[in-house]
């Protein structure tokens, strides 16, 4: 029985040192890591972005294998990257169309396709572009 106590005792002393300052910082790396990739995503090919992608993943679940959970946390880690990925990629459609909302000043963007919708009615047709930077 004082295995079991000993085994418990260290499990809640591991979980015990800093995990607000831990969940803090692991929160402040993923902001961070989605800020870099948004950086990173408008100049460098897939070919790298998806190894920072992984790494970003293992370095997740290590973070919150710190904070002492084991079962939930390659999930936890899965989702963070998902939602990583997916909010890197509405900044990436936002930066388009802030390009095309400049108004006044040089802009140099390669359209590389054009979608024409079809006109309802009296309603003109709508263009919609597709840029690369």
């Amino acid at each position: 029985m004082s295995s079991v106590t000993g085994t418990s005792d260290e499990a809640h002393g591991r979980r015990g040192r800093c995990p607000v300052l831990l969940a803090v910082g692991i929160a402040c790396y993923v902001l961070a890591v989605i800020a870099g990739m948004y950086v990173l995503s408008g100049s460098v090919g897939l070919a790298i972005l998806i190894p920072l992608w992984v790494v970003h993943g293992v370095l997740l679940i290590v973070g919150i294998r710190k904070l002492g959970a084991r079962e939930s946390s390659l999930a936890a880690a899965l989702f963070i990257v998902a939602a990583s990925v997916m909010s890197v990629g509405v900044a990436d459609i936002a930066r388009d169309d802030l390009t095309l909302q400049q108004r006044g000043e040089r802009v140099v963007a390669t359209v590389v396709s054009e979608r024409l919708e079809e006109a309802e009615g009296r309603k003109s047709r709508d263009s919609f572009y597709t840029l690369e930077h």
